[in-house]
Parts: structure tokens; sequence; C-alpha cells
């Protein structure tokens, strides 16, 4: 039976020191290219929205479309539960492969799939519960492949680990957006309404099959094998009952870093209604921010290794708190270069929120619970964010512009302070730094 231990009473890792870069590789590029193949549906909402919403206004057929979007994640709390209880209960490499193989079938079908012109209704239904499917699979992507990395690795090097696989994310979302730039230069808009935005899925479903080729040669992680005596019936159940402060507080830890993540998938349109950025503008200073992101993240978290990761978010969301007022007051200056500021300010917040608060996470719970812990809480924090959107149009209807939005982030902030004080006090003070991590 798992005790009430946390990650720092159990982690004299088994280390396997030849193997263990190429586990992190490999491991991080199947989690960007299974990322690619979750936001290439938001990146073609344009075509779907013709293709399988017909509507006499576009508008409706854009929002339907952009609904299908965040169908995704809203089935990545399913995901969550129904792999995380099988990470649990089978291993961490079964999850790897079997949300793979569900994520390649799903874009492939995508692809594949015929129009409403074709097929009706039907076709509407299809895409959406494909799109059902996708948000499922990735449901356990990232919370998966954190587990993997940190049952593998040592406290020393968890955020660095993390930090690359955020840069193989960050960098599966730089491959969807650069091929869409491409078909857009080389196909006419006709051309891609007619087969064109079918490649991107396609392409996604073949790059799956070679994450899960990729994925066939990683073993089990030591931790798992060493708790083989405790596994648990229903993992998810046990979670629930024995650990619910910790599952609370890991929603708290992971606040900041899926809130700026939402609020700049929210960005293009937004500086554009209100403050006449141009959309190309826009979406040039976004796609530097995912560069910029490939670049440091890595560097971020080696920083985030020997500060350690509840004090990181400590000291990042009070940082944040004094600072977002004058990040705001930027895009009064309205030029790129104040715009490309603001972005890449954002962005430098979220990587060190992402690379602290994702192996945090996998801290907080035992070897039996691991998986389940991470994933519900991951996807519960990103599905609460997902509504950041809309309540910042709300807010934007209310003030007529974002200035005052910054009062949001402070309040997210204290939330993310508190959880981390929390965390470092209660559960990980002998692994918060790694000057007491005794391996």
């Amino acid at each position: 039976m798992a005790t009430r231990k946390g990650a720092h009473d159990e982690v004299k890792t088994l280390r396997l020191p030849v193997m263990k870069n190429k586990l992190v590789y490999l491991a991080s590029i199947g989690a960007g290219l299974e990322y690619y193949d979750f936001v290439v549906c938001g990146l073609l909402a344009g075509y779907l929205a013709k293709a399988f919403f017909p509507q006499t206004d576009p508008m409706v057929a854009s929002l339907q479309a952009f609904g299908l979007f965040s169908l995704g994640y809203f089935t990545r709390p399913l995901g969550g539960i129904i792999f995380g209880h099988l990470g649990d209960r089978y291993g961490r490499r079964a999850v790897f492969l079997w949300s793979m193989i569900l994520m390649a079938i799903a874009t492939l079908s995508m692809g594949l799939l015929p129009t409403h012109f074709q097929l009706g209704g039907l076709a509407t239904l299809g895409l959406i519960l494909l799109r059902a499917l996708q948000g499922i699979a990735f449901g356990a992507e990232l919370p998966g492949v954190m587990t993997f990395l940190m049952e593998h690795g040592s406290a020393k090097t968890r955020s660095f680990h993390g930090g690359v696989m955020l840069a193989g994310v960050s960098a599966g979302a730089l491959l969807a957006s650069g091929l869409l730039f491409f078909l857009a230069h080389f196909f006419s808009d006709p051309l891609m309404q007619r087969w064109g935005w079918r490649l991107p899925f396609l392409v996604g479903g073949a790059l799956a099959v070679v994450a899960y080729t990729i994925r066939t040669s990683l073993p089990e992680t030591p931790l798992f094998l060493q708790a083989q005596t405790t596994r648990l019936r229903w993992p998810v159940c046990h979670l629930m009952k024995q650990f619910p402060l910790r599952i609370l507080m890991g929603v708290g830890v992971a606040m900041l870093s899926a809130s700026l993540c939402m609020f700049q998938i929210s960005l293009p349109v937004f500086l554009h209604q209100v403050y006449g950025f141009e959309t190309s503008d826009v979406y040039l200073a976004i796609t530097f921010s995912f560069m910029w992101a490939v670049l440091i993240l890595p560097v971020v978290g080696r920083g985030v290794d020997r500060v350690g990761r509840a004090k990181l978010l400590m000291y990042l969301s009070i940082l944040l708190a004094v600072s977002c007022f004058a990040i705001f007051t930027l895009l009064n200056n309205k030029n790129f270069i104040s715009l490309l500021c603001f972005i890449l300010l954002l962005q430098s917040f979220t990587c060190a929120a992402q690379c602290a608060s994702l192996p945090l996470l996998a801290e907080l719970f035992p070897t039996p619970v691991r998986l389940s812990g991470t994933a519900f809480c991951y996807n519960t924090v990103h599905l609460l964010a997902s509504l950041l959107p809309i309540l910042l149009g709300q807010w934007i209807s209310w003030f007529g512009n974002m200035q005052h939005f910054y009062l949001v982030f402070i309040g997210l902030s204290l939330i993310v302070f508190c959880s981390a004080v929390w965390a470092h006090f209660n559960v990980l003070h002998p692994n918060s730094s790694p000057s007491q991590f005794q391996p």
C-alpha cells in the first residue's frame, strides 16, 4: 500500500548514465510531434469552418471551429484520468505508446475525413469525435513525459530535463506554424480549401507513427519497477482519498504557467481588435517568441534546478506581480518593438513557470499515484485556464482595453505564491534545493 510520502523520500534513483541524455531527447522529440498534432487543428480553424461548419455567417462558422479547438482542452482531463490510471497500473512506457497510437489514428483520420458537402452532418460529428480523441490522447502527454523523465533522473536535473522537453514542444508548435506558412505561400486559398488543409493532418499522422517508433525503444522507469509491490487497483480513487490537499496545491502551483499559455493563445485576436496591431505582426512576434522559448528553456531549466522549483515559483510570482503593470503599459506605444517586447517578456515568465511547475507536480505525489496526480492537476488547471480568453473578452467589453487586466495576473501570482510556500515547507523541503538532495 502506498504511504503518504513525497517523491523526495523515494528518489534514490537507479541511474542510467549512458542512456540518460538519449532518453531525454527521445522523449522530448515525441512530445513535440504529439503537440504538433494537437495544435494544428487550431491553426486550420478557418479552413475547417468552411469544410465542416457551413454557415451563411462566416463569423459563426469560425466561432464553431474555435469551439472545436477548445473541445480538445475539455477532454484532456478525461484523458489524464484514463491514462494516469493505466500508467500507474501498467507502466509509464505503455501509456507513451497507447496515447501515441490514439493520437496517430485521430490525426490521420482528420486528414481523410469527408467534408460536410460530401457526408453532411455525419462529417461534422466525425470531426468533433476525432478532436475529442486528440484531447484524450494529449491529456497524458506532458504529464507522462515529465513523470518519465523525473523517474529516470535525479532531483538535480529535473527542471533541465523538463526544459529540454518543453523546448521540444515549442519546436512542435514552430513546425506546425512553419508548415502552414509554407502551404499558404505556395498554395492558393481555393486550393487550400479544397484539399490543401488535409496535408498538415496527414503529415501529423505520419509524424505520430515516427514518434511511436521512437518510443518503442524507451525503457520502463526504475522507480515504477521498484514500486511493483505497491501497485494499486484504483490509483485515481486512492489519489482522491489520500492526497486531496496536494491536488489542490498542484493546481495552484501550475496556475501561472497555464494561464500565461492560454493568454498568449488569445493575443492575436484581441491585440488586433483592441490595439490595432496588424495580425501579421502579432503572428510574427509570436513566432519569434517560440524561437526564443526553444533557445532559453533548457537554460532556464538549469537555473531552476540550482535555485529550487518551489523557491523559483515564489520569486517568480512576486516579480510578475510587481512588474505586470509596466509590461501591459508597453502596448500603449502601439509599435512592433513594444509588441515584441511585451510578448517576449510574457514568454520568458511562461518558460520559467513551466520549468518549475511541471517537475514540482511530479514531486508532489509518490510513485503509485504519481502519473494520476500529475495528469489530473495539469489538465484540470489547463481546463480552468481555458476560460481566461473568455474573461479577457468580457474585460475588454467592460473597460475597452487590456490595460487593467494585470490585476488578474496579480491575483494569480498570489495563488501561486501561497501554493509554492505550502509545497516547499510541507512536502518538498528536503528536495526543494539541490544542495539538500541526498542521492
